[in-house]
Parts: C-alpha cells; sequence; structure tokens
C-alpha cells in the first residue's frame, strides 16, 4: 500500500514538472511568433491541451497569449475571461513587459466592445510603465490606443498629442507601415480639431 502511494505520488510529480516544462517551451515559440507570425502563434495555442497548464504562470501567459493572437487574427473577443485573470496575475508577478502586454491587451478588449472608460482605466498605467522602460513598440501602440480613446470619447484636443506621439515612436521602432497609418490618423485628426473646436473641448 505504501508502495502503490509512493508510485502515484512520483507519477504525479513527475506529470506536473514534464507537461510544465513542455507547455513552457510551446508558450516560448508562441511568443517568437506571434508578432511577425500571428496565426501560426494562433495554431499553437489551438493545439496545447489547456488541461495540461498546471501553475498560475503558464495559465496566465496562455491567456495572455491566446488573447493576443486572437486579437492580431480579427478575432471579436466579447468580454475579458481570458485576459482578466492574467491582468491579475502580472500585476503582481510579472514583469513590467507582462503587465504592459496584459494591460494593453485587457484595453484593447474592452475598446473593441466600447467600453471606452474600462479601456481607458487599463490603457494609462500601460501607458506610464511603456515611459519607463523606453520600449518604442509598445509606447508606440499604446498613444495610438489613448489617440483613439480621445477621439472616441470627443475629446479630438486631447487625442492630438497621443496621435503624434504614436507616429514618431512607430518609427524610432522601425515599423515604418503603423508610422504612415499612424501618420495619417494624426493628420485626420489635425483637420478635424480646427474644422470643429467645440467639439475638442471638454
Amino acid at each position: 500500500m505504501k508502495n502503490s502511494m509512493l508510485y502515484i505520488l512520483f507519477l504525479a510529480i513527475f506529470t506536473f514538472y514534464g507537461c510544465t516544462g513542455r507547455c513552457g517551451e510551446e508558450l516560448s515559440e508562441v511568443e517568437l511568433l506571434i508578432e511577425e507570425k500571428p496565426d501560426s502563434a494562433l495554431s499553437l495555442l489551438q493545439g496545447i491541451d489547456r488541461h495540461l497548464l498546471q501553475d498560475e504562470y503558464h495559465k496566465s501567459k496562455y491567456g495572455l497569449l491566446l488573447t493576443q493572437a486572437m486579437i492580431k487574427n480579427g478575432i471579436h473577443i466579447d468580454n475579458d475571461s481570458l485576459i482578466g485573470p492574467a491582468v491579475e496575475y502580472f500585476l503582481s508577478h510579472g514583469s513590467e513587459s507582462e503587465r504592459i502586454k496584459a494591460l494593453f491587451y485587457e484595453a484593447r478588449v474592452l475598446f473593441n466592445n466600447r467600453n471606452y472608460s474600462q479601456s481607458m482605466t487599463h490603457a494609462l498605467p500601460a501607458y506610464e510603465i511603456s515611459k519607463r522602460t523606453g520600449d518604442c513598440l509598445w509606447r508606440a501602440r499604446l498613444a495610438e490606443l489613448l489617440s483613439d480613446l480621445y477621439n472616441h470619447s470627443y475629446h479630438a484636443e486631447k487625442a492630438l498629442p497621443f496621435g503624434k506621439e504614436a507616429m514618431e515612436f512607430y518609427k524610432m521602432a522601425g515599423k515604418e507601415s503603423n508610422h504612415l497609418y499612424a501618420s495619417i490618423d494624426y493628420a485626420m485628426n489635425l483637420i478635424y480639431s480646427s474644422e470643429n473646436p467645440e467639439r475638442s473641448i471638454a
């Protein structure tokens, strides 16, 4: 009886560490792919058995990466049940990079569901972290999101500096296509603000 219990305990420990290591490697592979090949990243994530994710870190990482991959592939997410627990975990235990990403994608989910006030409460702290880290790409993304949020809230005047910042930091990050789109958005915001000054004052 004692030997059977020891065998079961050993098997459980082996399974836990084996699955954790294998899943960790798969999530690391997804991270390498997700920026340039989000479709491949999503396919890999869909192939991971979520029941094998034994610890909170890997569960949170999976939720963050799956949210990121779905948004990058144009898949609508109608609630924050996937990204919410990741935000909660990474705010307490994650690196600054993980906090930025978790807050950003929570904000994106809320923005896509037109919950602009709640989106702002996640985007602003992520933006402040991005300024500390010096990550040009994430600062550009967050400035762009904040510009969009202010525009959708009819605060075009407040959107302008964030739009300009997005444009500049995308260029610094070497993201030429993003820089072009941000430049077009900024120019359109300038025109809108000059034609509708009363909508820019609040």
